[in-house]
């Protein structure tokens, strides 16, 4: 007598198997992925407390050498040589303030000096304007 269909115990058995084989299967994999390095977390950069007055100090720095510069070559050369001493591209006696990173000019009708310190934060000044200003003129 020929049997053609499938006990309930033999389709459990042939799950059993395939559950185990892919069991084992992943577990050696599993145990390749162990073995590769994990990648160690950056520290995160802290930002100075309002008390120290970094920020200000560092930014009063720069603003002074803007200020020295912009009163010898002018404006546009002034800003093109701080630019130059904060980014590095030009060596100068005079230091880079501790923790600036890099120096910008960003802005379409008002153009802000931007500074950007190792810890993310970010000063700048105004140093050009498109927009007429309804206040008198600093003498």
């Amino acid at each position: 007598m020929k049997r053609n269909t499938v006990t309930i115990i033999e389709l459990m058995v042939v799950i059993c198997v395939i559950i185990f084989s892919v069991r084992v299967w992943n577990y050696r994999k599993l145990e390749e992925k162990a073995k590769l390095p994990t990648p160690t977390p950056k520290a995160t950069p802290t930002r100075h407390s309002a008390e120290e007055h970094f920020y200000e100090q560092q930014f009063a720095k720069v603003f002074g050498f803007y200020n020295k510069l912009e009163k010898q070559l002018g404006r546009k050369k002034a800003i093109e040589k701080t630019l130059k001493w904060l980014n590095r591209d030009l060596l100068l006696e005079e230091p880079v303030p501790e923790g600036i990173v890099k120096a910008y000019v960003e802005g379409r009708r008002t153009k802000n000096f931007m500074i950007e310190f190792s810890d993310g934060m970010r000063v700048g000044f105004e140093v050009e304007s498109d927009e007429p200003s309804d206040l008198p003129p600093i003498p």
